[in-house]
């Protein structure tokens, strides 16, 4: 054997297996929402290379998905300790974290995040949405504070979005005092995004706060009409509703 040959055979035994077909196979299941099958194909990959990051991954999401959580929170740790920079990890780890109410931890994570992917604004977009949810879910000891602290260093960054000046927005109406702050917000975000439909829906929870309520229906049934997401449309639907009955 020639020591090219040699060399070459070398190279490939240390070439890790690829868990590529299993892998896909996996993450076809998991965006079908087929996770009783993705965990199997998960698992699957993660036997064929367990040092891949991206297959602890799948295997947390689709255990996640399937109600193992035990399952989830080993796989999502195996994946941090294999790849802890890795952006796409690092973030799944502290969603889950952040789900799971572990505050701390989780904001230690995304901080971390926000460190090695400096030009990302996703970290800090993550982390104060996740804030927001847990504040409205009622978790304990989580200051109002706090969580509009992290929306207005997301909206701070000029790469921010309307999505983003909405979520600040929405947090300062959720705190009846607030509204003068939210206004400011709203102001500022529609002139840098005029044709926002989630900005016009701000305006019009700010009406409806303020108790302008042919204000509101009218900002409710624009903003609507401008086009939004499926959960904030189905919202607006419902307050154009009560607006209505209210009237009559």
């Amino acid at each position: 054997m020639t020591g090219m040959r040699i060399f070459l055979l070398a190279l490939l035994l240390a070439l890790p297996v690829w868990a590529g077909p299993e892998l896909d196979q996996a993450n076809a299941l998991l965006k079908e929402g087929r996770f009783p099958e993705a965990v199997t194909a998960a698992q699957k990959a993660v036997a064929v290379e367990p040092g891949s990051a991206k297959a602890q991954l799948a295997l947390a999401r689709a255990a996640e998905g399937n109600g193992d959580l035990d399952l989830a929170g080993k796989s999502y740790g195996a994946a941090f300790q294999l790849a802890s920079t890795d952006l796409e990890v690092s973030l799944a780890m502290a969603d889950f974290l952040a789900r799971a109410g572990d505050v701390e931890t989780a904001v230690e994570v995304y901080t971390a995040a926000g460190r090695n992917a400096p030009t990302s604004l996703e970290p800090a977009r993550r982390m104060a949405r996740a804030l927001d949810a847990l504040y409205l879910m009622g978790l304990k000891g989580l200051a109002h504070e706090r969580v509009i602290a992290a929306y207005q260093a997301v909206v701070s960054r000029p790469e921010s979005n309307d999505a983003d000046a909405y979520g600040l927005a929405s947090c300062l109406l959720e705190v009846p005092a607030s509204p003068e702050k939210a206004a400011e917000v709203i102001q500022k975000g529609q002139e840098r995004w005029p044709d926002s439909a989630l900005l016009r829906l701000a305006q019009a929870q700010l009406a409806l706060q303020r108790g302008q309520l042919k204000a509101a229906r009218e900002s409710f049934e624009r903003a609507l009409a401008q086009g939004l997401p499926e959960s904030e449309a189905n919202l607006a639907r419902e307050m154009i509703q009560r607006l209505k009955e209210q009237k009559s």
